[in-house]
């Protein structure tokens, strides 16, 4: 774009103040870059490829952000599907463990059977302890991959 810039001066050429030695000037002057080595062009380049660069660093980001949320959520669904099973097969064994204890008072059952159903009870208690653990961590996982994780939610 040109630049252009006026000028407007008055000078008097005497020791003493009169109007009939005044000098007064009056200007314009228009500039304008015409030729510059093509750096005009080259800036507006520099200046175009780091806003595309930038637009794909947030694309990329964008794209990084919704496969994080998406996994979180994927391993919270796997966690809460793990956690009922464990539920169930505790109901299972303790279930068992009550009917071989029947059976052991009545005569039917080894003290090893017993012992074997307790020891099944408390594996599988553990299991379904860990499941839950694992649910929770996934919740904080999802938390913290939507950005929700604070410590209002800890607690």
């Amino acid at each position: 774009m040109p630049n252009v810039d006026l000028v407007a001066g008055q000078e008097w050429n005497a020791s003493t103040p009169s109007l009939k030695s005044r000098n007064t000037m009056i200007g314009a002057t228009v500039s304008m870059n015409v030729f510059a080595g093509g750096t005009d062009k080259a800036r507006i380049r520099v200046a175009r490829a780091k806003s595309i660069a930038l637009e794909l660093k947030i694309a990329d980001k964008k794209q990084q952000i919704h496969h994080e949320v998406a996994h979180a959520w994927r391993q919270l669904d796997e966690s809460r599907a793990r956690n009922a099973s464990e539920q169930e097969a505790l109901k299972q064994s303790e279930e068992s463990l009550r009917i071989k204890s029947l059976r052991f008072q009545q005569g039917l059952a080894k003290t090893s059977d017993l012992l074997d159903a307790q020891s099944q009870v408390d594996q599988t208690r553990l299991s379904s302890i860990r499941a839950g653990s694992d649910v929770t961590i996934a919740q904080a996982a999802l938390l913290l991959a939507t950005g929700s994780l604070h410590e209002g939610v800890v607690q």
